[in-house]
């Protein structure tokens, strides 16, 4: 699985219009339900807020990773909004989210979602990386940015 495959050029929206979690997770399912990926998008709405309430999602960093399974989903899907401004979504360390990757995968196998989100977090440990997409304005920077980061860490995915 590559980042690449699954956060193309058509999963990511720069900038999200949403100033609040709950508006943001909505947006990104939107983005997805406007793709194609799903049908509808109110009940997974409800299940990731209701979630949120229980246990951000929220990394910490200015980075939020909202997900769930969904009987939709036969592999995993994914979409990345940034925020210029940042979203509160009650992270750890305080700080407004600037990365949110909303991911969903099958309900019965959650470990597509799981790995999705360990190659996310391992690119943007480069400090270079996760400040350069957060201040990116394309979609097209952001997509090659992450063409890059595969290109250089070949060997490891």
């Amino acid at each position: 699985m590559k980042l690449s495959d699954i956060i193309d050029a058509n999963n990511i929206i720069v900038p999200i219009k949403s100033t609040t979690k709950e508006h943001a997770i909505q947006e990104l399912l939107g983005h997805m339900e406007k793709n194609g990926n799903l049908s509808s998008t109110s009940k997974l709405n409800d299940f990731i807020n209701s979630q949120e309430k229980a246990f951000s999602s929220a990394a910490g960093k200015g980075v939020a990773f909202p997900s769930c399974g969904s009987i939709e989903v036969e592999n995993v899907i994914a979409v990345l909004g940034v925020s210029k401004n940042g979203v509160e979504f009650n992270a750890p360390d305080g700080l407004k989210c600037h990365l949110i990757l909303l991911t969903l995968s099958s309900k019965n196998d959650p470990t597509k979602r799981r790995r999705l989100i360990h190659m996310f977090q391992d690119m943007i440990s480069n400090i270079e990386i996760k400040y350069s997409m957060m201040e990116e304005s394309s979609v097209e920077s952001i997509h090659n940015t992450i063409l890059d980061w595969e290109q250089m860490n070949m060997e490891s995915l």
